[in-house]
């Protein structure tokens, strides 16, 4: 299995998960806090240090890949990643266009959160620009037909929606006076997932379905076995989600001694989850190719 881990594609992975890592955790939060009923939106305070501070480290990540992409390209060090000409090369390509859409979409995030009374149509055309910039990049282009371009724009909304709750969550539940409301808030987003996480389940498989073709490539190409490490850590995501839902949200709920502390302990290592699956995400469309190109 040979998937070429020098340092461009190090650093390329890197900047990837801190783009994943940066604009999915902004955009999630604005939806989390969106979602809210209104009379539930003050119990998380603005977040706009969040929301601003997720959203530029997006940003800043998006803008190095850019420079790392060129300076791979002209695989000359520091020179080749400051490289005028190259520069502008890679930034009239589908990366640049990916790139502007994305800032254009973490930029609407941000102003989202100063401003209440156009929150909602911001943070929907703001959502629908990082999701659609993503969709613009990696293997998705690699099929002809687009629809994986539409699966995956649809795909990142939920996970990002999934992600950005839970640090509120964790948040209210560790507020002495706050277990009651993470316990009802937490139970409306257990709801909520009942209806898009099966959706997310089913547009990831699909995703795959329509890159790889063939199950059996799973096992037998670098790029297939990275997937089918994504997937073992998208699996325990799920579970680490079920048991929030089944167990520790309804102990929560009725007061048990030490629910709040379960509760946090397992949306950490939920959080965790995540971040893994990012950095196998960003290995997955840094370090391997499609098999057949």
């Amino acid at each position: 299995m040979e998937w070429g881990l020098d340092g461009w594609v190090l650093l390329e992975a890197g900047a990837r998960w801190l783009v994943y890592l940066g604009s999915l955790f902004a955009l999630g939060s604005a939806i989390f806090q969106l979602a809210l009923p209104a009379g539930d939106r003050h119990l998380l305070g603005p977040m706009r240090a969040t929301v601003t501070g997720a959203a530029l480290v997006g940003a800043l990540a998006s803008l190095s890949l850019i420079s790392i992409t060129a300076g791979k390209l002209l695989d000359d060090g520091i020179a080749g990643m400051l490289d005028p000409e190259w520069l502008g090369i890679v930034a009239g390509e589908s990366l640049g266009t990916a790139t502007g859409l994305r800032m254009l979409g973490l930029a609407l995030v941000i102003v989202s959160v100063f401003v209440e009374r156009l929150r909602t149509p911001l943070v929907i055309i703001g959502a629908l620009g990082v999701a659609v910039s993503f969709a613009r990049t990696g293997h998705s282009l690699d099929d002809p037909g687009g629809w994986s371009a539409v699966l995956v724009a649809g795909h990142l909304l939920g996970v990002a929606f999934w992600f950005g709750a839970i640090r509120p969550l964790h948040a209210l539940a560790g507020r002495a006076h706050g277990h009651a409301d993470a316990a009802r808030i937490a139970e409306r987003f257990g709801r909520q997932a009942l209806w898009f996480v099966p959706g997310l389940m089913i547009i990831g498989v699909a995703i795959a379905w329509r890159l790889l073709g063939d199950p059996a490539r799973l096992f037998d190409t670098d790029y297939g076995r990275m997937l089918l490490v994504k997937l073992i850590l998208v699996g325990a995501v799920l579970g680490l989600g079920a048991l929030n839902k089944l167990c520790m949200v309804p102990a929560l709920g009725a007061g048990k001694p030490r629910a709040a502390h379960a509760f946090r302990t397992v949306l950490r290592i939920e959080a965790a989850g995540f971040v893994a699956v990012f950095l196998a995400t960003a290995l997955l469309t840094s370090a391997t190719t499609l098999p057949g190109h």
